[in-house]
């Protein structure tokens, strides 16, 4: 038997014994592996492949690159819909408007809302001529070029919440902020902010003011303290007297109501041309009825002082009690009295006007006082609710909404990456100098790139430069700006208690992404010219000057907006009055208002329409008859969400890129 051999391969590392010991430190080395220099040749090689690759299919990067900016778009889109949904109270209308050098602000008619283009110092003065008022000196037309055309909210509205613990008050955050704010003196020499805080609509009852035979003491004839009487001929108004306080009582010696009314003039033909809706503050000093005494309301002017008065349009105006600003200094803690209708600022003023929209009310709104009636007899108290009108202060300023996770680590992505930091150069080549900074010219410090806002209270916990968090946050934190990455410090958190605490981060990202929200107004009037057509009216069209008389005309503010009509009348091709078919009505018809690439010139004028023939096809034109009235009640029920960013290129040629969401809104008019 021949005897057996097994062989055994090496261990690996003894294949350097096969190296003879005397070859060279170099050789050895080459044969062990591969150098530095090969290596970076190499690296060279796959570089210049993967760029040549990117050079013969630049279209595929490029549609990924779009994929990701939509995906990322859609995110923010549907969570500005989604705080929409879920507030209490969502904005009446978002309309176009400009402050005012007073600090008051000046609503807008028909801007066009896909107008994405820069505006201009020609434009800014053209609009100051048209609605006759001054811009703050160094206004920036940044602040009305494209998403920041349109960015006054209207009426968002909200219960007074219980009092907050250390606050000294009831805390509300407007939706939409940071907001546009300036402190000044008002007319009456009251403190004043650019909000106008007002409650719910008062019942209108129209009333004579003045003596005639038949009625020479026209007393006001008021049940309620919810209503006012007014006399549109004589600009008179009454509302109902308020008893004496007693002597614990700290409350101030006058009242303030706030008006929404529109005016109007009257053109060669006879025909009423209304303005936009304006506002007025109507000071009520008139002494408060003694004890025992009886409750007379008394006539007073609307426009004290005003020569020549001007025309109110009837049933134009909403009248509510108004909200006083107890104080120009932000802070918890405000001097409050014992009138419910108060309020101040909670968050303190940024750079440039700007304030992170949180607000302080006295905390007697949350259970007010009973009220009294006619008949001696108290109301159920009830709590307080409040509407605010306020200007969004910057729509490239990005609201990213999140929860602080439940435990470590406390990290959170951002909906964007490449957030802005001070020092960045923008497309235009100007410096980024903070996230309240928009004039090149503007270089005082600002310790903001990134804020981080408690949702809860309304509370900063941290703000962010160059990827640090400040000093005074009360929370620790660092940022990724690159990757959109915001850590916080785990005792920040765990001491604070502030784990799944929901949060707002404000902060500006690279591409100049916006946030818009768009929303029709709840109630169109009917105007009888086309020249009467504001953002808040329609006129049905005649078939004259270059109207269809199946369409109804808007604004051309309102393109793309979904309306419905609660009743329209409408003839057919058929001729026979006797016939049934001649005419037709139509109960809750829903119609979209074209966009700005359709619209109908009447007397020279750009308007858009919705067309009663896109739902009922045979219809040939609206017909008063039989009723008298051809349309009733149009409201409008759409809200669109739009998100813009720009592709990289000139400044002076931007191509913006967006996408829009839209959904109908189930509300309550108040108008």
């Amino acid at each position: 038997m021949k005897p057996s051999y097994s062989y055994k391969e090496p261990p690996l590392k003894r294949l350097a014994w096969r190296i003879p010991l005397d070859t060279p430190n170099k050789a050895r080395l080459r044969r062990r592996g591969f150098s530095l220099i090969e290596t970076l040749v190499a690296m060279v090689i796959l570089a210049i492949g993967i760029l040549s690759l990117v050079s013969l299919f630049p279209g595929g990067f490029v549609v990924l690159q779009r994929t990701s900016e939509m995906s990322v778009a859609q995110i923010l889109a549907n969570e500005q819909l989604s705080s929409l949904r879920h507030m209490e109270g969502p904005p009446i209308a978002v309309l176009s408007a400009l402050p005012k050098a007073d600090g008051t602000i000046q609503v807008l008619n028909g801007t066009n809302p896909d107008d994405l283009s820069p505006a201009t110092p020609q434009e800014l003065s053209a609009l100051q001529a048209q609605y006759n008022f001054t811009l703050p000196a160094g206004y920036l037309p940044y602040f009305f070029s494209d998403v920041n055309r349109i960015r006054y909210i209207q009426g968002e509205s909200f219960t007074i919440p219980v009092e907050a613990s250390g606050a000294g008050g009831s805390i509300h955050i407007l939706q939409y902020g940071p907001v546009y704010n300036v402190f000044h003196t008002d007319s009456n020499g009251n403190p004043a902010d650019s909000l106008n805080v007002y409650g719910p609509p008062m019942t209108r009852l129209v009333e004579d003011s003045q003596p005639n035979i038949n009625n020479p003491n026209p007393i006001p004839v008021l049940n309620a303290s919810d209503e006012y009487a007014i006399d549109y001929a004589h600009n008179q108004i009454a509302f109902y007297p308020r008893p004496a306080p007693n002597p614990n009582e700290n409350r101030p010696n006058f009242r303030l109501f706030f008006m929404r009314y529109r005016t109007y003039q009257t053109d060669a033909n006879g025909y009423p041309i209304p303005s936009t809706y304006q506002t007025q503050t109507i000071t009520i000093t008139v002494p408060d009825i003694p004890a025992g005494q009886p409750l007379v309301p008394i006539w007073q002017p609307i426009f004290p002082n005003t020569s020549p008065q001007p025309n109110i349009d009837p049933y134009s105006e909403q009248v509510s009690r108004q909200f006083r600003l107890v104080s120009t200094t932000p802070g918890p803690n405000p001097p409050f009295t014992d009138d419910p209708y108060e309020y101040a600022w909670l968050s303190p003023q940024e750079p440039n006007n700007a304030n992170r929209g949180v607000l302080i009310f006295n905390p007697l709104g949350h259970i007010s006082s009973p009220t009294p009636t006619a008949s001696g007899t108290l109301a159920q108290p009830q709590n307080l609710v409040a509407y605010v009108d306020y200007l969004t202060y910057d729509n490239h300023i990005i609201r990213d909404d999140s929860v602080i996770p439940s435990q470590a680590p406390y990290t959170i992505r951002l909906a964007l990456g490449h957030i802005l930091s001070q020092g960045d150069i923008l497309p235009d080549q100007t410096t980024y100098n903070g996230l309240f900074h928009n004039d090149p010219a503007d270089t005082a410090p600002d310790d903001a790139d990134l804020i981080v806002q408690d949702m809860d209270n309304g509370q900063q916990l941290c703000r962010i430069v160059a990827g640090q968090s400040t000093p005074g946050s009360l929370v620790a934190a660092t940022l990724d700006a690159k990757n959109g990455i915001l850590t916080f410090s785990q005792p920040g958190i765990e001491n604070n208690g502030l784990q799944n605490v929901p949060i707002r981060i404000f902060y500006r990202a690279d591409r100049r992404w916006g946030m818009q929200i768009q929303m029709a107004v709840p109630y169109y009037s009917i105007v009888s010219s086309p020249a009467q057509i504001t953002s808040t009216s329609c006129w049905i069209g005649d078939g004259t000057n270059g109207s269809s008389p199946t369409r109804i005309y808007f604004a051309l503010s309102e393109a793309g907006k979904t309306i419905t009509i609660g009743e329209l009348h409408y003839a057919t091709a058929n001729t026979n009055p006797n016939d049934p078919t001649t005419y037709g009505v139509a109960h809750n018809v829903t119609l979209q208002i074209s966009d700005v690439n359709r619209v109908d010139v009447v007397n020279g004028a750009r308007y858009v329409y919705a067309d009663i023939t896109d739902q009922i096809p045979n219809a040939t034109a609206l017909s008063a008859v039989p009723t008298g009235r051809a349309v009733d009640y149009v409201s409008g029920i759409s809200v669109r969400s739009r998100v813009v960013w720009s592709d990289p290129g000139s400044p002076n040629a931007i191509l913006w890129r967006r996408i829009d969401r839209d959904t109908v809104l189930t509300r309550q008019s108040t108008l």
